[in-house]
C-alpha cells in the first residue's frame, strides 16, 4: 500500500513537471501610458479611459510601434489613454481578447467611469471580442 501510495505521489509530480514544461508560457501582455510624457489623471478625476490595441505584423514588434498621435485629443479632454501590448510571437486572438477583458474588469474595479476599447487591424479584433466578453 506505501508503495502505490508513493507512486501515485511521484506520478503527480512528474505529470505536474511535465504539464509546466510543456505548456507555453502566459502572454507577457502590459496595459500602459500610451504617451510617455502624459501622467494618466487616475480614474477619480478622469472623464474615462480609452484602451488602444495595436495591430499585429508576421514580421516586426507591433508592440514597438507609436500610438496614433491622433489618441492625444482624449488625453487632451481629460481621458487617461492606455496602450495594450502584446508581444507578436504569442498573441492569439481568444487569449489577448480574454486578458483585455480581464484589465477591463480591474480597471471597472479601480473606478473608472467609461472605458473605451479601440485598436487598428487585428487590435480592434481582440478589442471587439473583450468588449464582447465584458
Amino acid at each position: 500500500m506505501n508503495f502505490i501510495a508513493s507512486l501515485g505521489r511521484g506520478f503527480a509530480a512528474l505529470v505536474l513537471v511535465l504539464v509546466v514544461t510543456v505548456l507555453p508560457a502566459q502572454a507577457a501582455t502590459s496595459l500602459v501610458p500610451a504617451f510617455a510624457d502624459l501622467q494618466p489623471h487616475g480614474p477619480a478625476t478622469a472623464e474615462g479611459v480609452v484602451i488602444w490595441s495595436h495591430g499585429r505584423s508576421l514580421t516586426r514588434e507591433d508592440s514597438e510601434s507609436a500610438t496614433p498621435a491622433y489618441l492625444r485629443s482624449f488625453a487632451d479632454g481629460g481621458w487617461d489613454v492606455l496602450r495594450f501590448n502584446r508581444p507578436r510571437a504569442e498573441d492569439i486572438l481568444e487569449t489577448s481578447a480574454a486578458d483585455l477583458a480581464a484589465r477591463v474588469h480591474a480597471l471597472k474595479k479601480a473606478g473608472y467611469r467609461k472605458i473605451v476599447l479601440a485598436g487598428q487591424s487585428y487590435g480592434g479584433f481582440i478589442a471587439l471580442e473583450a468588449a464582447h466578453g465584458n
